[in-house]
C-alpha cells in the first residue's frame, strides 16, 4: 500500500512539473530565504542552470542584497500570504536587460500554515515597454507640433516698414527667424524675377 502510495505522490509531482514546464512564461521557487528551489525550462535558457541554489536577486537582478523597493513582492507575498505584481528589469545570462512583469504567491505551507515555498512567474514586456515609449515619444511631438501650431495661428504683430515680426517675448525678429524658432521651417535665399529685374537689370538685356 505504502509503494503503491508512493507510486500516486510520484505520479502527481511529475504531473505538476509537466504542467510548470509546458508554460511560456519564465516560472521559479524560492523559499522563505529567497534562494531558488526549482526553475522551470524558460527560466534555465535565459538565465542559466546554475541559477538553482542562488539568491533571486543575484540570479536575476546581478544584486547582493535583496531588491528594492524593500521588502520585494516575494518577500511581500510571504508576510501576508497575498499576490503581489510589479514591472521589473532583470538581466539574462547574456548581460541583456529584459522588463519582465512579475506575480509572487505562496506554492507551498507547512503543517502550521506557514508559507515554505514562494513561486514567481514573470512574463517578458520588453517588446511591450518598448512600444510604450515610442507611443509617448510620438505623443510628445504631437504635443510640441499642435503649440508650435497654436503659435503660427495667432495674430502676430508685423512691422509696416521693415517687416520684422514681434514674438511673445517682445523682441523683433525677421521673419525667417521667427519661423524657423517657431515653426521649424528653414529658409533658402534666392530672387524672385521682379527683384532680379530691379538690382540686375543688366541681366535681362
Amino acid at each position: 500500500m505504502g509503494h503503491t502510495n508512493g507510486m500516486i505522490e510520484s505520479e502527481k509531482g511529475g504531473t505538476l512539473t509537466a504542467m510548470l514546464q509546458s508554460i511560456g512564461d519564465h516560472i521559479s521557487i524560492m523559499d522563505t530565504d529567497l534562494n531558488i528551489v526549482w526553475a522551470n525550462d524558460v527560466a534555465k535558457e535565459k538565465f542559466g542552470n546554475e541559477i538553482i541554489g542562488k539568491k533571486c536577486y543575484q540570479a536575476y537582478h546581478n544584486r547582493s542584497k535583496p531588491c528594492e523597493p524593500s521588502p520585494c513582492i516575494s518577500k511581500r507575498a510571504i508576510a501576508d500570504g497575498n499576490i503581489h505584481e510589479h514591472d521589473t528589469e532583470v538581466i539574462d545570462k547574456d548581460g541583456r536587460i529584459i522588463c519582465f512583469h512579475c506575480t509572487a504567491n505562496v506554492a507551498l505551507r507547512d503543517e502550521n500554515g506557514n508559507p515554505t515555498r514562494i513561486i514567481e512567474i514573470s512574463r517578458d514586456i520588453t517588446e511591450f515597454k518598448k512600444a510604450e515609449a515610442e507611443k509617448d515619444r510620438l505623443i510628445g511631438e504631437l504635443r510640441e507640433a499642435s503649440e508650435k501650431i497654436k503659435t503660427l495661428k495667432k495674430l502676430l504683430p508685423i512691422c509696416a516698414s521693415c517687416k520684422k515680426v514681434r514674438n511673445d517675448q517682445g523682441y523683433w525678429q525677421q521673419v525667417e527667424v521667427y519661423l524657423r524658432d517657431n515653426a521649424e521651417i528653414l529658409f533658402s535665399h534666392s530672387i524672385c524675377p521682379e527683384c532680379s529685374k530691379k538690382l540686375y537689370p543688366d541681366l535681362d538685356s
